[in-house]
């Protein structure tokens, strides 16, 4: 039902109800946590763990289109993954790695933003 809401408020549809027969891609859902705490395992460290609902079923892993909508908002001070996320802040247009852990491992991700 979050999806089919979204996708009502971006106009992808008039009825959340018929989010999953008209736009069973898009809007994607991502549930964001703060990173595990550091065990020393650094092939595992992360910054944010994630997991995203794709076509109506948790991702294996986690799609490049959500890594890079995730990062952004690590990134941006005042949202919820930026709140979730283990990121320093810095200076605008600073380059940086997101480290995302998703139900197939880590993956990295550069962002920045202005």
């Amino acid at each position: 039902r979050v999806r089919g809401a979204a996708a009502v408020k971006m106009g992808m549809v008039n009825e959340w109800e018929a989010a999953v027969r008209d736009s069973p891609y898009a809007p994607f859902v991502v549930a964001v946590a703060a990173p595990a705490p550091r065990g020393g395992d650094a092939e595992n460290e992360s910054d944010v763990r994630a997991i995203c609902v794709f076509m109506q079923q948790v991702h294996k892993a986690f799609p490049v289109t959500g890594s890079v909508a995730t990062t952004t908002a690590a990134l941006l001070s005042g949202t919820l993954v930026h709140e979730c996320a283990a990121v320093v802040d810095g200076g605008a247009g600073q380059s940086r790695i997101l480290r995302i852990c998703h139900p197939s491992g880590v993956m990295e991700v550069e962002g920045a933003v202005g």
